[in-house]
């Protein structure tokens, strides 16, 4: 009788003992499974963070200014690529940004830009040459999130390099019919840039760090007025002509100017 309660209580042993070791098991595989899926399945890592304008910047009609920038870095899988814009189907095909009046509103419209651009870069600074452009978006939403495409663009232009730093960055065109003395902000939610990766769980992701709209961070779109200058290539201050009183400028003397008010 002894014997067989000693051989039950052994029995019962060996049963929790298995039952540990499968556990142990269990969560040896799972820490494993984790860690093969990230490396085959790096995703991309924020380097530089999001960001948008910074400071006050003047920018005439028809110029293109750099409005959103962030650095990604991809540590590199067994063959995986990491490429800008989500593939499965929606959810953000490139870049969400907002762009918005000050808080003293300006007056801004959609029509003062004429359209956002979408670039890969290499240094996060524009050049035609070497840059290359993944996607425009004629229709800026005021007030609103605007998402610039990316997956109108082939797959070697989308895809983040391994082991170095790219920059996927937004331009602004601005409207050569864009109205003096208006002005815009810029910001971003988190998760500003769509990825997707080739193949494993959760194909689709996003990267990007908020930041907000800031009155101190704008670019002001700047009046278009003639320059005058002493006979010197450059420099001088735009003087308005048309609809109130000019100024005009005449020699008296060599090289001397005489400034003085008359009616349009």
């Amino acid at each position: 009788m002894g014997a067989d309660v000693g051989t039950i209580v052994m029995n019962k042993n060996q049963q929790v003992l298995r039952a540990l070791i499968c556990q142990l098991l269990g969560a040896f595989v799972l820490l494993v499974g984790a860690g093969m899926e990230s490396a085959l399945w790096a995703q991309v890592a924020e380097t530089t963070l999001a960001s948008g304008l910074t400071g006050s910047t003047q920018v005439v009609a028809g110029a293109e200014v750099q409005i959103y920038s962030i650095g990604v870095t991809d540590p590199g899988g067994f063959g995986e690529s990491n490429r800008v814009g989500h593939e499965g189907g929606g959810g953000n095909l490139g870049v969400e940004l907002t762009i918005s009046d000050m808080s003293a509103p300006t007056g801004l419209v959609a029509a003062d830009i004429a359209e956002l651009r979408l670039y890969h870069s290499t240094n996060n600074v524009l050049d035609t040459g070497t840059d290359t452009q993944l996607g425009t978006q004629a229709t800026v939403n005021i007030g609103a999130v605007t998402e610039i495409d990316a997956t109108g663009a082939g797959n070697p232009a989308r895809t983040i390099t391994f082991g170095a730093e790219d920059f996927i960055f937004v331009t602004a065109i601005i409207s050569a019919s864009a109205t003096g003395g208006h002005a815009f902000r810029v910001g971003a939610a988190a998760g500003s840039l769509g990825m997707t990766r080739d193949t494993g769980p959760a194909l689709d992701y996003s990267r990007g760090s908020v930041f907000a709209a800031a009155d101190g961070n704008h670019i002001v779109i700047a009046a278009e007025t003639p320059s005058f200058s002493s006979g010197v290539a450059g420099g001088g201050r735009g003087i308005p002509f048309g609809g109130e009183p000019v100024m005009l400028a005449r020699l008296v003397g060599t090289g001397l100017y005489m400034i003085r008010r008359t009616s349009a």
